[in-house]
């Protein structure tokens, strides 16, 4: 019995030795595989420079020549050429930029909408105003709040009240009072919304109720609270190619119509008469340009100035950057009461002083920036209340999207979801992507303009790594600063609507930035999100978060690091935003800038350490998510659209259909011109895809041989005196968009049944 119990024993040892022996065999053919691969890739760009090399749009082919005789790289060539008109149609289409409007319109009760009027006559004021830079305010000229005319128009009795936007909820609200029946309401509060009674829905929501409730309560509730409650922005920045044109915003709630701002327009343009007006945005913004110069940032800013054809892009961060305390934050306080004490004398006693606040001796913008220092300083990190409110929705068989990614007040549908019959999942992919782009193109063309500096940071820095464009399958856009330019930003911007360049289209995207971004340890109520970009028009948003040191005690993994600088006698500069990412300076600084998107961005230094880090297969994983990476085209491609093409070679499902994920991925690894050109011939979608992206992310694949070295997956961390690479970085600047406008897609192509 023991002999057959050691003879078993021995087996089974013997048998997984021999796996384990396999195991790493396999491992090892297999990464010598994925190096002999890259290599080839390395050899190939090696061979040439960026300036020789050619775009596959720009091979030449006999244009007389039939098809099938076109060699496969000329039909690539002749691929790209047939949707080239296409694909860049959008840009000459002036309907997109021209609205016609009858005056008459106005004088009803119901909410109007369209961004080309309120543009125009914004513009116009800019022109006109006579120096006059303060402007009234109402959402309803700059978000798309029409949906409520369906219950302006009923009678009062017939109206939905709160009780319908609670009908179906995960559980009861907490804030029973986020909301007031159009009945209940005293004169007070009607004066205070200042709109007539008349034109009020039933409901007149004030804040988040903060629990779980469907789609179309989610946006009524959202388009509602705009209408009659929402804070207002301080001011307006409005975009151009050559600086910023800044409107402050009176405290009035007022719209176009009843501020007298169209009828200012109508009269100075000598259109009162007209049964229809035209309003053409972008001509008025041609003439604003001519008689007033844009403001624009110190040149002499790094993240501004434009560095000489081969000069060097990076931006030198300092430790200071990174420096805040509480210290900072009392100073900043008494700096700003100093400016705002009265002292009065008390009567009969000229002894005793009272000393008091004018706080009209501060800029809005200033006391904004003064009332969240003292707001922080009321709180510890660890009692403060949660300072953002996201549209969190109900699940159920129709929604399985949490709402987690949509703020609460500018809530619009959540991606995926049909607001009626008229749209499809290809359209609703479309708006998706529309809006992640422009919200990544304006926010980096603000802060240029501004001069702040930030970077993008984890889920879109691995998307960069792969191709320089985002991901198909994320929805997240993560960026990162110091802490000083978060102060900055808050400062100077917080509660500033940015509004797209016209030549661009119509997006409006607001700067809130959190109270509590002055307390800088971790966070005990889930404030980890210091600031928020927000796209208005659907809710969807950039984190923003500040590294900065702190009080918190740093993981393990940087005990070495601190021993290492402390037996040096040199400062240790580890940061961490507020909720447990730490970085040490060196990682961090130079910043260099790239592209992602086809916007000029910045990213940190030691890429590949963080993304390593953070993501353990992230920069080796060819699938994910159903998606496959492609190298011969560089793009992210859904799993059916990949395997259909391989179909006939039968290879690459189980016997239960399921796809083989290992080997289509050696498959497509493997893929050569032949497979490239079916698979463009195979999928309109896919080859005006790679028609709007293949120059970009052929430029980025130049670019990552500068910056890492692969066969250790590290990071080059010295490129100043790189001229290659500097030459190639001198190329970046923001071009047109790569997709239209949200309003043209909205409003315009999908309606005209363009996918």
């Amino acid at each position: 019995m023991t002999f057959v119990t050691l003879s078993t024993r021995f087996i089974t040892g013997c048998f997984l030795l021999v796996i384990t022996v396999n195991v790493f065999y396999f491992r090892k053919i297999y990464n010598l595989e994925e190096q002999r691969l890259r290599d080839l890739e390395l050899q190939h760009l090696h061979s040439q420079s960026f300036e020789d090399y050619i775009p596959d749009a720009q091979i030449e082919y006999p244009p007389d020549s039939p098809y099938q005789e076109l060699d496969p790289d000329q039909k690539v060539a002749f691929l790209l050429h047939s949707v080239q008109a296409e694909s860049n149609s959008f840009h000459d289409n002036s309907a997109y930029h021209l609205a016609e409007f009858s005056p008459k319109e106005v004088e009803t009760s119901e909410l109007l909408y369209d961004p080309r009027v309120t543009f125009s006559v914004y513009l116009h004021h800019l022109l006109h105003g006579d120096g006059n830079t303060s402007v009234p305010f109402a959402w309803s000229d700059w978000v798309d709040l029409t949906v409520l005319n369906q219950e302006l128009d009923k009678l009062d009795s017939s109206k939905l009240t709160c009780s319908w936007l609670q009908s179906k909820v995960n559980k009861p609200t907490n804030h029973p009072d986020f909301c007031i029946n159009k009945q209940d309401l005293s004169q007070e509060q009607i004066d205070a919304i200042g709109l007539p009674f008349e034109q009020l829905p039933g409901f007149i929501v004030t804040k988040s109720p903060q629990n779980k409730i469907p789609n179309e309560q989610s946006i009524m509730q959202a388009k509602g609270h705009l209408l009659t409650s929402a804070e207002l922005p301080i001011k307006l920045v409005f975009l151009t190619s050559s600086g910023t044109y800044q409107l402050d915003v009176q405290n009035d709630r007022k719209d176009i119509y009843r501020s007298g701002m169209l009828d200012n327009y109508l009269q100075q343009r000598g259109l009162s008469d007209e049964k229809k007006v035209k309003f053409t945005p972008r001509d008025i913004m041609k003439e604003l340009t001519k008689k007033v110069k844009p403001k624009q940032q110190d040149t002499n800013n790094p993240v501004y100035a434009k560095a000489p054809h081969g000069g060097s892009r990076e931006f030198n961060l300092t430790p200071e950057m990174f420096h805040y305390s509480q210290e900072d934050v009392e100073a900043q306080i008494h700096e700003y009461q100093e400016i705002m004490k009265e002292t009065t004398r008390i009567p009969r006693s000229e002894a005793f002083a009272k000393l008091s606040f004018n706080y009209e001796k501060l800029s809005k913008q200033e006391l904004n920036h003064y009332q969240g220092l003292v707001g922080a300083n009321r709180y510890s990190n660890d009692d403060e209340p949660v300072y953002y409110k996201l549209a969190t929705l109900y699940l159920d068989e129709e929604n399985q999207d949490n709402g987690w990614h949509y703020e609460w007040r500018f809530f619009n549908g959540a991606f995926k979801y049909m607001k009626d019959k008229t749209w499809t999942q290809k359209q609703l992919a479309a708006r998706e992507k529309i809006i992640l782009e422009r919200l990544l193109r304006n926010w980096f063309k603000f802060s240029k303009e501004m001069g702040i500096v930030s970077w993008i940071s984890h889920g879109p820095l691995l998307a960069w790594y792969w191709n320089g464009f985002m991901f198909p399958f994320d929805i997240d856009i993560d960026i990162q600063m110091p802490i000083a330019e978060l102060n900055k930003l808050t400062k100077n911007h917080n509660m500033t609507l940015v509004i797209e360049d016209v030549e661009d289209g119509f997006g409006k995207y607001l700067i809130d930035c959190s109270t509590y971004l002055h307390h800088r340890d971790i966070s005990g109520k889930g404030n980890y999100i210091d600031a928020r970009f927000i796209d208005v028009d659907s809710g969807v948003y950039i984190d923003i978060t500040a590294l900065s040191k702190n009080n918190e005690i740093p993981p393990p993994e940087y005990n070495s690091l601190i021993k290492e600088k402390t037996a040096k006698g040199e400062l240790v500069e580890l940061y961490m935003d507020r909720r447990k990412h730490w970085m040490n300076f060196e990682k961090l600084n130079l910043l260099r800038l790239t592209m992602i998107d086809a916007v000029p961005v910045y990213v940190p230094n030691d890429i590949m350490s963080m993304l390593n880090f953070e993501y353990s297969q992230g920069t080796t994983a060819y699938y994910f998510n159903h998606y496959f990476y492609v190298p011969i085209i560089r793009l992210w491609l859904p799993e059916g659209k990949i395997i259909k093409i391989f179909e006939q070679e039968g290879k690459y499902r189980d016997r239960k259909g399921k796809v083989n994920v290992k080997k289509l991925v050696g498959r497509i690894k493997n893929m050569d011109l032949d497979d490239k050109v079916r698979l463009l011939e195979s999928d309109k979608e896919i080859l005006i895809e790679y028609e709007r992206t293949n120059e970009f992310t052929s430029m980025h694949n130049y670019e990552k041989l500068y910056m890492m070295d692969f066969s250790q997956q590290l990071s080059v961390l010295d490129l100043h005196n790189n001229t290659e690479y500097h030459q190639l970085t001198s190329r970046y600047e923001l071009g047109r968009p790569l997709m239209n406008s949200l309003f043209a897609f909205e409003y315009y192509d999908r309606a005209e049944g363009s996918d």
